[in-house]
């Protein structure tokens, strides 16, 4: 859909979009939502340095443990134990806790851009 899009988006949008999505999204300035910025080194080694290969690749990731857990609770028994345990997943915590921040981040960084954009339209025109 970006790329169908892309012509539609200023230079900086774009240039924008590829750098958090498909590039080490660990070397732009991201801020907690208290203000702080992420510790470059601690995003770098967030699950194995997922995120210097983008959001993208994260995304997939993530879905693809997601997809392994839906599988397995359809194979179960789907007992209260076995619901608790898939609800405690380790890797599935993990990943909220460490990988929602950027992903989040990430969006509001472009949807900053964006509006700017479209409030400087008449620039463009």
């Amino acid at each position: 859909m970006f790329y169908e899009n892309k012509k539609y988006h200023t230079t900086k949008y774009n240039d924008l979009f590829k750098a958090i999505v498909f590039s080490n999204i660990c070397e732009l300035d991201l801020y907690d939502t208290e203000g702080t910025i992420f510790n470059k080194s601690e995003c770098e080694s967030n699950q194995d340095g997922i995120l210097k290969q983008g959001l993208h690749t994260a995304l997939v990731k993530h879905w693809d443990h997601l997809l392994q857990l839906y599988v397995q609770f359809f194979a179960s028994d789907r007992s209260q134990e076995v619901i608790v345990s898939m609800l405690n997943d380790a890797e599935f915590r993990q990943t909220e806790d460490t990988f929602m921040p950027y992903l989040a981040e990430g969006s509001r960084i472009l949807n900053e851009q964006m509006q700017y954009d479209i409030n400087h339209l008449y620039i463009f025109i």
